[in-house]
């Protein structure tokens, strides 16, 4: 297959900064018309102006995912405004590597609210359209520690593997109704959100790369074209991933040696 974006419609959520930014502006040049949902809205404002500025289309949405009714309106604003929904991307996230004993009981459920239950939330609220349609793509952005628990990764790590089993179970229950499902998981990224904390990072972090936007995004378009189910962004992710999947001890215990060096 190859999946055609110039005009369609679409939801970014986290549109706001990082790789959600960039993902509505990338679609914005290829044609696509886009919601930008975040708390931010003068981040958002700001993206939009950018993407007007090109001859794209961009409308301001603000919203918090953890929200139901801020869901529904960014929803009903696509369906007002542009008339439906053809893309739904979750990307609005929340990180902070703590290991278990650090990590405060309400972080967990930040972690959950924000990284899961804000994209199952706008999925509910897009499926119907999707469904009615007979045509859709949702997308949601995972992580590398989505797909194998790492140290320090324990409450970031289960919202993001609750995100990518709830897009593998999604996407067998809605291929009859001719929606395609994604889920991309990338390992670090330089965002505001990583940069910015960076020395909370545990060691073994820094002895992989950490990539560029432009990356993931490149790879999330390509990845889309082929309707790939599952997108790995970086030649790490590509190893750790093929580790995981025929190595799994020597991948684990790899991490606990990395892991135990910096005590």
């Amino acid at each position: 297959m190859n999946y055609e974006f110039k005009g369609k419609r679409a939801i970014v959520t986290g549109a706001s900064s990082g790789i959600g930014k960039g993902i509505a502006m990338r679609f914005a040049k290829m044609g696509v018309k886009v919601i930008l949902a975040a708390r931010r809205q003068l981040e958002l404002e700001e993206v939009a102006a950018e993407i007007r500025s090109h001859g794209g289309t961009a409308i301001v949405a603000p919203c918090d995912v953890t929200n139901p009714e801020d869901v529904a309106r960014v929803v009903q604003t696509a369906v007002d405004e542009l008339g439906g929904v053809d893309i739904m991307v979750n990307c609005a996230g929340i990180a902070g590597p703590m290991t278990f004993e650090d990590t405060p009981p309400e972080r967990f459920r930040q972690h959950m609210d924000v990284n899961y239950f804000g994209a199952v939330e706008f999925v509910r609220n897009v499926l119907p359209l999707m469904k009615e349609q007979g045509s859709g793509y949702i997308v949601n952005i995972s992580s590398i520690t989505g797909l194998k628990g790492l140290p320090t990764y324990t409450s970031y790590g289960a919202s993001k593997f609750a995100i990518t089993g709830f897009s593998d179970s999604l996407r067998h229950e809605v291929k009859k109704y001719g929606i395609k499902v994604s889920v991309v998981a990338p390992p670090g990224v330089h965002t505001p959100m990583v940069d910015d904390d960076l020395e909370s990072h545990p060691d073994w972090f820094h002895k992989f790369k950490v990539i560029e936007v432009d990356q993931v995004l490149n790879k999330m378009i390509s990845g889309m074209r082929k309707g790939r189910f599952l997108i790995l962004v970086s030649a790490d992710s590509k190893l750790m991933y093929a580790m995981l999947r025929f190595f799994p001890r020597a991948f684990t215990a790899l991490f606990m040696w990395l892991y135990k060096m910096e005590k």
